[in-house]
């Protein structure tokens, strides 16, 4: 039997292939200082894992001539070739430029017969297991999920600790969510609707995606030109950061910052979240709106955040499913209400107030997390981000059209090359390990840059011990007075306000 990717795993492989444009992903865990795991028993686990536990979705191929999807024969698999350990020797963290370059610019290799589109990767120097992959089949979310099955069969192999649920049977478990059942064969999950092009659907795709990008893309060059204009409220809803930053297809880094929130830190800002009903992801996300470039000047402005939605928790059976290997996310975003920056709300509050009557940050931020944490939950409980996945299937390929490769082009329409306005940042928040793990002290979580979506890319990850990790992948911008590249300095330092002032 021939098995078709579906239209969204089309169309991240065309990314990926063909326009180089694409996220590649790194999840990995650092072992306590006694613990060094052995290479050959990993790929002894990730063989049980394979096989024993039935994610045969992780041997998934693709032929390059047709995209057709293919599983590599167990028999045929090459261990050695991405199941190895990384000479990490030159490496000075889990931070260095080499380190992020190697693991964000390889591109996996589609039609091999031996080797998976992804590879786990040992740092002896460093103590860190990293596994590393492509968007094709898998999502973020997929990074820890797989480490954690690492992490099961190393420490609870013997013990009734281990509460991983094997699926024997995807079509049955899955069968009445998925679009094109027959790639649960291989265990893919095709969870993405698919539209059709009828009045409805043009409507939809004019009214909140072309007409409102063509006013944003219009108004954001005016106000630039007419700075006068921000006095006008509806203008300061389009005043955003902007950069003349390009788009270079196979450019996946550009600059990248890992900054730590310590376990003391995280436990705090979890612990303020929770006093006020908001969600440390909301708080982090309000965190970096805040300390934006735009926050540096003196006008009312908003920012675009991309806030990728986990599909896992709409399946049926969440509670027993939610540990499924595949590519279940989507892409959503907020526009945050108009912010007032520090600066301006500090002398209208003098002005208004008197100087005595210090500024409080605490309250401040508070606010913003309020209104931000709400519009988050709205978002990913919204039909609309499925609803936008649909829309890819009215530019996929016909499996049986002769001129395959040429009709993939289609795609670009969906690809802008250098779009005017982009999303300020995105937010990929992975969550905390579970405490269970006993072997691990760390956690790293990032990304490539697709400057064509966003300035940034935060990518949130954390541990009992090591606290939360955020991992900044930023362009450059060429304005004197809004330095992106000082934005984490900005961001670590109204966290440490915000804490001071908890106190």
């Amino acid at each position: 039997m021939v098995y078709k990717l579906s239209p969204v795993h089309k169309f991240f492989n065309y990314r990926e292939q063909d326009k180089k444009f694409s996220s590649r992903v790194y999840v990995g865990c650092q072992f306590i200082d006694n613990y060094k795991p052995d290479i050959t028993k990993l790929q002894e686990i990730i063989k049980e894992i394979i096989i024993k536990d039935n994610n045969k979705q992780l041997l998934a191929q693709i032929y390059p001539e047709n995209d057709n999807v293919y599983l590599i024969n167990t028999e045929s698999l090459n261990f050695s070739k991405f199941v190895y350990v990384l000479d990490d020797s030159d490496f000075t963290g889990i931070d260095d430029d080499k380190f992020v370059t190697e693991m964000v610019e390889k591109r996996f290799k589609i039609g091999l017969e031996d080797i998976p589109l992804w590879r786990l990767v040992y740092l002896p120097k460093l103590n860190y297991l990293v596994f590393n992959y492509g968007h094709v089949f898998f999502d973020g979310m997929t990074g820890v999920i797989f480490m954690q099955k690492i992490l099961d069969k190393l420490e609870f192999m013997d013990k009734e600790d281990n509460s991983d649920v094997i699926i024997k049977d995807y079509h049955k478990a899955f069968d009445n969510i998925c679009i094109d059942k027959s790639l649960l064969d291989l265990n893919i999950i095709d969870a993405y609707p698919r539209a059709t092009l009828n009045f409805k659907i043009v409507y939809s795709l004019l009214v909140y995606s072309v007409i409102p990008d063509l006013i944003e893309n219009f108004v954001s060059k005016i106000i630039v030109k007419y700075s006068s204009l921000l006095k006008f409220q509806f203008f300061q809803y389009f005043n955003r950061f902007q950069s003349s930053q390009k788009a270079i297809p196979g450019q996946h880094f550009i600059n990248h910052k890992l900054v730590n929130l310590s376990h003391e830190i995280t436990s705090k800002l979890i612990k303020l979240g929770k006093e006020n009903n908001i969600t440390l992801n909301s708080l982090i996300v309000t965190l970096f709106v805040l300390t934006s470039p735009k926050s540096l000047e003196n006008d009312y402005f908003t920012n675009k955040v991309d806030i990728p939605v986990n599909l896992r928790a709409r399946l049926p059976g969440f509670d027993k499913y939610k540990d499924i290997i595949g590519l279940l996310v989507a892409p959503s975003s907020i526009l945050t209400p108009l912010i007032t920056p520090i600066s301006r709300i500090k002398k209208q509050q003098e002005e208004e107030l008197g100087k005595e009557n210090r500024f409080k940050l605490l309250d401040y931020v508070l606010d913003y997390a309020d209104t931000i944490n709400k519009d988050i939950k709205t978002e990913i409980n919204s039909p609309i981000p499925l609803k936008r996945m649909s829309v890819i299937n009215l530019f996929a390929p016909s499996d049986n059209n002769k001129d395959y490769k040429e009709q993939k082009k289609k795609f670009d329409q969906l690809l802008p090359s250098n779009p005017t306005v982009k999303k300020d940042f995105e937010v990929s928040n992975l969550g905390l390990f579970n405490s269970k793990y006993s072997l691990i002290q760390d956690a790293i979580f990032n990304q490539s840059l697709n400057v064509r979506s966003s300035h940034m890319t935060v990518s949130v990850i954390g541990t009992v011990k090591g606290g939360t990790n955020l991992s900044l992948m930023y362009g450059e911008d060429d304005l004197e007075e809004v330095k992106i590249t000082k934005w984490y300095e900005r961001f670590e330092n109204i966290v440490q306000e915000v804490i001071k002032e908890m106190k």
